[in-house]
């Protein structure tokens, strides 16, 4: 690959291996929003398996490696801190009070750390090919919600089919279509809906924008089915950052306009998951009902409080490098959840304080350099790293409230959106 950015071309051709790797990582992205499975390890080798897919097809077309040596000129703090925090989660395993408990550990403690450089090396080749790719990434952007949509279609159809949902209601906790957890799928459409909502935004088409609605309609219909309230809270959140920076840049028609149609969705994605719903848990009503009845906060939370505090206390005997990967799970005396639903609190068990002061300052880092290149330099949002970093924030927002800094499918968001919010300002899509 040269140096020098590619054109802007509306029209891919496999004849250039640039739009032979761009067309590849689309159809990645594609599968793993569709190919998921029951079983959590499982879904886990998937992501492995599709990210390092991606990475050998980036080397086998290209004879190279990403310009490492070009990232740490140009981020060398940024690759410290990404460096230690590494060799701080290598200590973190073989220091672990699970190292003894043989295969048990090695093949669930273990692959959650190969999975975590999985995610780092795959944010990092997309950077890297991204940098010097400056074609449309509406294509690549694209595929997240139409997956998301793919899988709600589907999913709507199953359980209108059901005759008994009472009796098969739990099924969805363990083994729902496309996912190993109804909530999981939830981050998925969380992911979906921020680009949606971003998307519409950077809009100037309007026929374009009659699909938009309809794809905005569709994804907060199936937030609102699914019945999370983080996902509800993070979609939520991303449309206030949203009409904050439109304020902010003295853009208050769009600001206006963005409200209304954002109302106008969500009302009727909302009455439509109630005429929808099949399953106690589906819809808005049922989410508040869960709030408002419980007899306290920690019922309100769905049990969290409880979980937090537990998970807190375990690690108090390992406070500086944690339980090592996967030490929630493996703890003695462990709730009935795989992981504890917040991810300060998980990095804290598994890495203790030196990892998750090394990843809190290596996030804030990555964040806040893709915010000084694409929002503070820049008069016009830029739609693209828009996209990348709705993502960024309402999986990140989500993450303060579910796993989504531990299962598979949204690490692989989170990296991919990394990996486009760090490269170089791209031309209008």
């Amino acid at each position: 690959m040269t140096s020098a950015a590619i054109p802007l071309d509306s029209t891919l051709t496999l004849n250039r291996p640039e739009d032979r790797l761009y067309i590849a990582l689309t159809l990645i992205v594609f599968a793993a929003g569709v190919l998921l499975s029951h079983s959590l390890l499982g879904n886990d080798r998937i992501i492995f398996n599709l990210e390092m897919l991606f990475v050998l097809l980036y080397t086998l077309e290209f004879r190279k490696f990403p310009a490492l040596l070009q990232l740490l000129k140009k981020h060398p703090a940024t690759c410290g801190l990404l460096l230690l925090w590494t060799i701080s989660m290598l200590v973190s395993v073989y220091r672990s009070p699970f190292i003894d408990d043989g295969l048990a550990y090695e093949m669930i403690g273990l692959s959650r750390y190969t999975d975590i450089l999985a995610h780092v090396l795959f944010s990092l080749y997309v950077w890297s090919f991204l940098t010097h790719y400056n074609r449309s990434l509406k294509l690549l952007l694209f595929t997240i919600p139409f997956s998301a949509l793919c899988v709600g279609l589907f999913i709507f159809v199953t359980a209108w089919q059901i005759d008994n949902p009472e009796y098969l209601e739990p099924l969805w906790w363990s083994n729902p279509p496309f996912n190993s957890h109804a909530r999981h799928t939830g981050y998925q459409v969380t992911a979906a809906l921020s680009i949606c909502i971003c998307w519409f935004i950077g809009s100037e088409n309007r026929s374009h924008k009659v699909w938009q609605l309809l794809m905005l309609t569709g994804l907060w219909t199936f937030i609102f089915w699914l019945g999370g309230r983080g996902g509800m809270l993070a979609v939520m959140t991303v449309c206030l950052i949203l009409v904050c920076l439109l304020y902010s840049r003295h853009q208050t028609t769009e600001a206006i306009g963005f409200i209304k149609i954002m109302l106008a969705c969500s009302l009727l994605g909302l009455v439509l998951a109630e005429v929808l719903a099949v399953f106690s848990w589906n819809g808005l009503i049922s989410a508040l009902a869960r709030t408002t009845e419980a007899e306290n906060l920690n019922g309100a939370a769905s049990g969290r409080l409880n979980i937090w505090k537990k998970a807190l206390q375990s690690v108090q005997q390992h406070p500086v490098f944690g339980m090592g990967p996967r030490g929630y799970l493996l703890m003695p005396h462990v709730t009935v959840t795989g992981q504890p639903h917040n991810a300060f609190v998980q990095f804290l068990v598994e890495w203790g304080v030196t990892g998750t002061a090394l990843f809190l300052g290596l996030w804030l880092q990555l964040f806040r350099q893709g915010c000084r290149k694409h929002i503070a330099a820049t008069k016009r949002l830029s739609q693209t790293p828009l996209l990348a970093g709705a993502v960024i924030v309402s999986l990140s927002v989500l993450g303060l409230v579910d796993g989504t800094y531990y299962y598979a499918q949204p690490s692989f968001y989170l990296a991919l959106a990394f990996g486009i919010w760090l490269a170089p300002e791209r031309q209008p899509d």
